[in-house]
């Protein structure tokens, strides 16, 4: 079947959304390894820029959106294991941004609140993230926690619950300034003369999509499987005692780690059984007498800290198995039958951008050191690749 060209708007969103992918895959990367606790605000805040500048350049409606669905779609199929958080944030975040710009007009006035909003957005997901995850004892532990640490560094102003308010403050002025960055870095892209030499060179990847393991077993059966489990498994922990769930759920795990052995790498990572060790301490200590205000060290703190731990080992695998089995051809041939080609053409493009992208991103290395300063010349270099490209086909 042949599949439709994608309209301007949807080529433009396409290298847009590569852009914001390459942004995720590079910095991303880069931040996750050296363990920065603040990653999320930063790649919010970068793709914001991304945003807003490139509609400095391209002033489309509908360009946000577009670009964020697009760049989650291309998130889903990196290799790393957990994805859906990541693809969730970003599309919201595109969102937004469209939103203001529908309901304040193309001004800064919009710009500026979607960017506050979108770069916000990130502490509200950590947190749903984090009771989802660990279950609502979570809630009790950093109150707890927070307590200690305040009175140790002499705070006594700022309760637990108005320190979350002035990290979400925090993050608001952070969309602000990405936002109005992004305003100035577009309209200096905008205004530069056009590089039209070597602009007719077309740099692109090998294929448009990348291939799936012939090796692959895809199933709906056990999609469906997984989506019941979790959902049972959030439900276990109330309907039965702690080692019952733990040995449905330990079962299960089994079973993924025998028929998902290369999509569960991440459980190898030190970092994610340091952090269980921490969250199983910290409970011990913090929520074994929930009406003291003595910490101790307890057997039924040890219990909720080893029920949230438990809760967050079945969000990492159970999430980690239904990333591969939503990659199966049939659900994605659904979706195209379903009058998305256009979309379909659009991913083409992204994946063919993307080498060029991620080459104008990280030219020169300025991108790890300066992000902002590197935003311009990239977005120059995806207009002439965008130019090319139209040239050629």
């Amino acid at each position: 079947m042949k599949q439709t060209p994608a309209a301007p708007v949807w080529r433009k969103a396409a290298v847009v959304g590569s852009l914001w992918a390459s942004a995720e895959i590079v910095l991303g990367s880069f931040l996750h390894n050296i363990g920065v606790p603040v990653t999320g605000t930063i790649l919010a805040s970068i793709g914001v820029c991304l945003l807003v500048a490139s509609h400095q350049v391209w002033p489309e409606e509908g360009l946000f959106w577009r670009a964020g669905l697009i760049c989650a779609v291309m998130k889903s199929i990196s290799p790393s294991s957990v994805i859906l958080g990541a693809m969730i944030g970003i599309l919201i975040e595109s969102l937004l941004v469209e939103g203001a710009v529908r309901l304040f007009g193309r001004n800064t006035a919009a710009y500026v609140a979607g960017g506050a909003a979108a770069v916000s957005f990130t502490l509200i997901q950590t947190i749903v993230l984090l009771i989802f995850t660990y279950g609502t004892n979570i809630v009790e532990l950093y109150s707890r926690f927070y307590q200690i640490a305040a009175s140790g560094f002499g705070i006594r102003t700022i309760r637990a619950g108005e320190f979350i308010l002035l990290l979400f403050a925090a993050d608001i002025v952070i969309g602000v300034l990405a936002a109005a960055s992004g305003i100035a870095i577009g309209r200096r892209a905008a205004r530069a003369p056009d590089r039209r030499a070597g602009s007719e060179t077309l740099a692109r990847g090998s294929a448009s999509l990348p291939s799936v393991n012939p090796a692959t077993r895809f199933s709906i059966a056990w999609l469906a499987f997984h989506a019941l489990v979790i959902i049972g498994g959030m439900l276990s922990f109330s309907l039965l005692p702690l080692w019952g769930a733990a040995s449905i759920l330990s079962a299960y795990f089994a079973v993924c780690i025998a028929r998902y052995p290369l999509s569960l790498h991440r459980l190898a990572k030190p970092g994610l059984w340091i952090e269980f060790a921490v969250v199983a301490l910290l409970a011990s200590f913090l929520l074994g007498n929930l009406q003291s205000r003595e910490p101790g060290w307890s057997w039924s703190g040890l219990a909720v800290g080893t029920e949230m731990n438990l809760r967050a080992a079945l969000i990492v695998v159970g999430f980690s198995v239904v990333s591969v089995e939503v990659r199966n051809p049939k659900i994605i041939g659904w979706f195209i039958r379903r009058g998305m080609s256009e979309f379909s053409a659009a991913l083409n493009i992204a994946f063919e951008a993307l080498p060029a992208m991620t080459a104008a991103l990280v030219q020169g290395r300025r991108f790890i050191s300066h992000p902002f300063a590197a935003i311009p010349d990239a977005i120059r270099s995806a207009n002439d690749w965008l130019r090319a490209y139209e040239k050629e086909a």
